[in-house]
């Protein structure tokens, strides 16, 4: 008997690109399904000739994804809120973005990143377009709960909860 300890037999290599890859999204709809199922083709497009497209099309998914999760947020209180909660999310997470974006690009820099402002414009587009698809997936767990309590302290904690 060996006294040696055996390894595990090797696990299967799989090959990381997909034998058939995706097309390049061509609608807002196919930019959203890349984001969510092959994230790869879309950074692949931000360095491309696509790649203001494809940004603007992430900045418009953010936009409308965070608008419904406002609304939604905004019909606990009702009255102005119904604008005005939208309006903070969107322009809070644009004026926070824009604020990170010089560090973003000198600490990409100094990590060795080889990427154009304009291409880190575009994936922070996509991570803020990522989020905002997340939190319009909960959207309608905040709305059952904001139609059922009437706790200002409850709603605030599962939202930034959510958030």
């Amino acid at each position: 008997m060996s006294t040696e300890a055996t390894s595990p037999p090797p696990m299967p290599v799989t090959p990381s690109a997909s034998p058939n890859p995706a097309p390049p999204p061509s609608t807002t709809l196919g930019v959203i399904d890349a984001l969510l199922k092959n994230p790869n083709t879309l950074l692949a497009m931000l360095v491309g000739p696509q790649a203001k497209s494809i940004a603007g099309r992430l900045g418009l998914i953010a936009v409308a994804c965070l608008a419904l999760f406002g609304l939604v947020v905004g019909m606990f209180s009702g009255g102005m809120q119904l604008w005005a909660a939208p309006m903070k999310i969107i322009l809070g997470l644009a004026v926070a973005s824009l604020m990170c974006l010089p560090s973003l690009y000198i600490f990409s820099c100094l990590a060795g990143l080889r990427a154009s402002i304009g291409t880190l414009v575009g994936l922070l587009a996509g991570l803020l377009a990522l989020t905002a698809l997340l939190l319009a997936g909960f959207t309608p767990v905040v709305w059952i709960f904001g139609q059922s309590t009437e706790s200002v302290g409850f709603m605030g904690a599962l939202t930034l909860l959510i958030w």
